[in-house]
């Protein structure tokens, strides 16, 4: 039959060691009597004890180990053992709690005055003093020897880029190339970058790379064509609009043609073409002729040109003597 005990009303705590002077080692063992009752008479047998302290009467944590001790004799309820639960003992309040043959005895028993003496002889540390004064500083001392060169730092960040130098003296003409096929003569060029068509660029300008310098001899006719990618550069429903033409010794020629590029609010960016084509009898001699755009109005900027595949503009000039 398992049998269930209740600690007696009486629980004391007595030092295990006399008290010493303080220059000597205090244990912290004591010595833990208790009377144990069963259905209300006094116990006499052995019993299987555990020990535990608390830093709480009814919850709380542990603050030392857990204590065992088997087949501890008990006579007419009272039994006597030693505990030791190390330095756990300070100045708070603690409670033990008896376990006999696995079953907990309640209460928890509070620790009396007799079990702080341990602590007390040895108390706790007190507060740092102050520090002291700073004493004057000593002579220097003779410079050691150098050391080794440390490592190489990290490569520090590229500084700005320097002002430009002043433009070199011309170089000397070249020799004179090789004559052309008499009279024939066919080239095309491509823009460069874009030229963006705002509502400041009114008047015609030139997109960038698509101009030409020709030779006309007498004759001759010149057939121009240019086209490439106008886009939209706003956003939302909008329309951008500009107009293109080809210009020949910086006049306007009547080859002209007005493009419109429009978003949606679903698409944006969207892309028109200019296709522009002309024959033209020009005076033998030296021509330049342009690709020029300007802003025409809309709700939307849009640019022209660009070095994209999809926007790279192109002038073609074909030279054909009759």
């Amino acid at each position: 039959m398992r049998k269930s005990f209740w600690p007696g009303l009486l629980a004391a705590f007595l030092l295990c060691v006399a008290m010493p002077l303080l220059a000597a080692p205090q244990s912290t063992a004591f010595t833990y009597q208790g009377q144990l009752k069963q259905q209300g008479k006094p116990f006499t047998g052995t019993v299987d004890l555990q020990f535990r302290l608390w830093n709480d009467s009814v919850a709380g944590s542990e603050v030392a180990p857990m204590v065992s001790r088997g087949a501890v004799p008990v006579q007419d309820g009272v039994f006597t053992v030693e505990i030791d639960f190390g330095s756990a003992f300070g100045t708070e309040q603690h409670w033990i709690e008896v376990i006999a043959n696995g079953t907990p005895l309640l209460p928890r028993q509070p620790v009396t005055a007799a079990p702080m003496a341990v602590f007390a002889l040895t108390g706790l540390p007190g507060p740092t003093g102050p520090a002291g004064p700073i004493g004057p500083a000593g002579p220097q001392g003779e410079a050691g020897p150098t050391g080794a060169p440390g490592a190489p730092g990290p490569e520090g960040p590229a500084g700005p880029q320097g002002p430009a130098g002043p433009e070199g003296a011309p170089g000397a003409t070249g020799p004179t190339g090789p004559a052309g096929t008499t009279g024939q003569y066919a080239n095309t060029v491509f823009s460069t970058g874009q030229l963006a068509l705002t509502e400041t660029v009114t008047s015609y300008t030139l997109i960038p790379g698509l101009t030409q310098t020709v030779s006309v001899p007498a004759n001759a006719k010149v057939f121009v064509s240019t086209n490439g990618g106008f886009q939209n550069t706003g956003t939302g429903s909008s329309c951008a609009i500009a107009d293109f033409a080809i210009f020949i010794d910086g006049a306007a020629t009547s080859v002209q043609r007005q493009v419109t590029a429009a978003n949606t609010t679903a698409l944006s960016q969207m892309l028109s073409q200019w296709t522009l084509s002309g024959v033209f009898n020009l005076a033998p001699g030296s021509h330049t002729i342009q690709v020029r755009a300007r802003d025409a109005g809309g709700s939307a900027d849009g640019s022209a040109g660009g070095s994209n595949d999809l926007l790279k503009g192109n002038l073609s000039v074909l030279i054909i003597k009759e």
